[in-house]
């Protein structure tokens, strides 16, 4: 994303340091810290959960460049969207982890792959499309991070034909860090009904064994009252 459609995010200083997830929670805010070799301190920040669900849907996530405003500072700080972590059992955002940059300077970050245009292999011979990876690590200026890695598969017109690193074109300025030899994408030749059925029947087998194996354990338990 260029720094000119940079997108917005307006934060306040976290100034209470009691303040923890459960009550930012319950305030409709996240918690944020933001650090980079430019800065003199790591920064806390603290944002309202809605806001950064719009920065989300906008920007794509980690290792999107956006500008934060941090009320009280002079300017907003150029910041990468680093890690966001949520809660496990709700998938609430709790907290974010923010690098702040000078958008000219180099960082490493991972990329979403997105696959595009039609495979031949799918549409006149029926194969299934398999995207094998779903991110790469590029290098490049802050100002330069793709939003996503575009591939196209139209190059894949039989069952033989991959799609690897080394394949994948990218604008000038931006380098992919993975392996030129992992494979990024490929068809699948389509199943048989024959293969499909057989895998129904293992399905089958494997509950009739588990209701088995519940069957006997109930009438042991019996056994023993």
């Amino acid at each position: 994303m260029n720094a000119q459609d940079s997108i917005l995010l307006k934060a306040k200083l976290k100034n209470n340091d009691k303040m923890k997830t459960k009550q930012a929670l319950k305030e409709g805010l996240i918690l944020g810290i933001v650090y980079g070799k430019h800065l003199e301190k790591n920064i806390q920040v603290i944002f309202p959960r809605f806001a950064f669900r719009k920065v989300l849907e906008k920007s794509g996530g980690e290792g999107t460049l956006i500008k934060l405003e941090i009320e009280g500072e002079k300017a907003p700080l150029d910041v990468i969207i680093q890690e966001v972590s949520s809660q496990i059992y709700s998938g609430r955002i709790i907290h974010v982890d923010f690098l702040a940059v000078n958008v000219n300077e180099e960082v490493e970050v991972e990329v979403p792959i997105s696959l595009e245009g039609i495979a031949p292999a799918v549409k006149d011979l029926g194969g299934v499309l398999l995207q094998n990876l779903e991110s790469v690590e590029v290098r490049c200026k802050a100002k330069d991070i793709p939003k996503a890695i575009l591939v196209d598969v139209s190059s894949l017109a039989t069952f033989e034909d991959m799609i690897a690193i080394k394949d994948i074109k990218v604008p000038e300025g931006i380098e992919i860090l993975d392996n030129d030899d992992v494979i990024v994408a490929k068809v699948d030749e389509p199943r048989t009904e024959s293969e499909v059925e057989g895998e129904g029947q293992s399905a089958g087998a494997d509950v009739k064994t588990v209701e088995g194996v519940d069957k006997k354990q109930e009438e042991a338990k019996e056994e023993k009252k």
